[in-house]
């Protein structure tokens, strides 16, 4: 499989299609960038984030140019030490969830 890290793809020939706003939200977030998401209902689910350049446009745009297209879910897990899931899809139910596995975790650690 190859290297889908964000440190690898870099300043290379590649789009990361984003189907979903919220695979937007996490590329975001992995790449350190803000525009993303915000820039998502412009394409809706043919968006796609350039990584050499930043810019975004229709996932055909790249396809045609020749870019490596990777799906952003793909992209995630390969990435997944680098971001969680945006809070908003989390209830604060699962919120709280987190919190009290973490800390039983943090115990279990410790001694």
């Amino acid at each position: 499989m190859p290297n889908l890290t964000f440190a690898s793809l870099r300043g290379t020939r590649t789009a990361i299609h984003c189907s979903t706003k919220s695979e937007a939200e996490r590329v975001d977030k992995i790449c350190g960038y803000s525009h993303c998401a915000s820039a998502w209902h412009v394409y809706g689910e043919n968006f796609a984030l350039n990584l050499s350049s930043q810019g975004w446009e229709k996932v055909e745009y790249f396809k045609n140019n020749n870019y490596a297209i990777i799906p952003a879910a793909d992209f995630i897990a390969a990435n997944s030490g680098e971001a969680e899931p945006p809070k908003s899809e989390l209830t604060e139910n699962q919120l709280t969830a987190i919190g009290q596995i973490k800390a039983e975790a943090s115990k279990m650690t410790k001694g």
